[in-house]
């Protein structure tokens, strides 16, 4: 393994950090640590990995300001000419009970969205499911399900609207 820099924290602290950065001031933007990886067949950026209960990667954002916050952000841009190019990716194998690629919650707003899906592409879908499954059981590409009290209200597991001049 070649590094660029080696850091290690242990002990019995409530926090130990193998490396910690921090950046204030009035710049465009702050970064408490930047890293750029490339030249290889898979480059990382940030790598994280842990073997017991915790986090690979953990993101936190604690402002109270109005603009849009973000715990962790994802931004893929470029040209792959015969790939595919994921903002965000995630895949869960093993053998939990239930094993999640992504899971999303959102509470406390106005209007609540745990996952969002737009584009503005020709073509393009917002939420898109896929089961390659070859299994007998009942398969899912989309799967929706509402739970809770809706005597003020209509609930829908999967509900749909389609505009514009199409067929």
């Amino acid at each position: 393994i070649n590094t660029g820099g080696y850091f290690s924290a242990s002990g019995a602290s409530s926090s130990n950090y193998g490396a910690y950065g921090t950046a204030t001031g009035t710049a465009t933007g702050n970064f408490g640590g930047y890293f750029d990886a490339e030249g290889s067949t898979n480059n990382f950026g940030v790598y994280g990995l842990t073997y017991s209960n915790g986090f690979g990667v953990y993101g936190l954002n604690g402002s109270g300001g109005t603009v849009p916050q973000y715990g962790v952000y994802g931004k893929k841009y470029g040209n792959t000419s015969t790939g595919t190019g994921y903002g965000v990716y995630g895949t869960a194998t093993g053998t939990a009970t239930t094993n999640y690629g992504g899971f999303f919650t959102a509470s406390g707003a106005t209007a609540n969205e745990a996952v969002h899906g737009e584009t503005n592409a020709n073509g393009g879908r917002g939420v898109y499911g896929l089961n390659n499954s070859t299994g007998t059981a009942t398969q899912y590409a989309l799967y929706g399900e509402t739970n809770g009290n809706t005597i003020t209200g209509s609930g829908y597991g999967v509900y749909g609207t389609a505009t514009g001049t199409g067929t």
